[in-house]
């Protein structure tokens, strides 16, 4: 579990997510100690499904490969037939589903028993946690972009507006400059 916790004041943030974190472990620890109790009784039902699904196990093992024996022995005994030929017949077809129905059902035994192995021993794992801390300016001092973003955005349109003054001052300065000078002229 990462958390993250922004906020200007970046002491709160970091008290924020350090007591957040101290809390969450302190209950991870409590339920360690009341799950101890009943380790060994979960541990006992384990061994003892495991132990029923010993024989089915090897039941279906045995189904398994006689399904894949018999698929065998058909090819070679229809060896001289074209590959097409074969998964044409009837007989072909039906040991072909058996074959894939046994290795199914050994393939879902299977999942079922490493489910009951790779189950967490104590019955509650808790997930690690990681504090990130991000660093750099852009990730640290973000919320003081969107002043400097809009400080730019009205700079710009100031700038633009004093341009356009600017030039609109000079075409009327020069056309009255320009009258002036036609007016002394005559």
């Amino acid at each position: 579990m990462d958390l993250y916790y922004q906020h200007q004041d970046f002491e709160l943030a970091d008290n924020v997510i350090r007591r957040f974190a101290e809390e969450y472990q302190e209950y991870c620890r409590y339920q360690e100690r009341n799950d101890a109790a009943s380790f060994q009784q979960r541990m006992d039902k384990r061994m003892l499904a495991l132990e029923r699904l010993k024989p089915k196990l090897e039941l279906q093992i045995q189904r398994a490969e006689e399904a894949k024996g018999a698929l065998q022995a058909f090819h070679e005994a229809n060896a001289s037939f074209s590959v097409d030929e074969m998964r044409a017949s009837d007989e072909y077809r039906a040991l072909k589903q058996k074959n894939d129905d046994e290795q199914t059902a050994l393939s879902r035994l299977r999942r079922e028993i490493s489910g009951f192995i790779l189950q967490p021993g104590n019955g509650y794992e808790p997930s690690p946690v990681g504090i990130i801390k991000r660093s750099g300016w852009a990730t640290t001092n973000d919320y003081l972009l969107a002043p400097i973003i809009w400080n730019l955005a009205w700079g710009f349109l100031g700038a633009m507006g004093c341009g356009v003054l600017g030039v609109l001052a000079f075409r009327v300065l020069g056309t009255m400059t320009g009258t002036i000078f036609k007016a002394q002229r005559t």
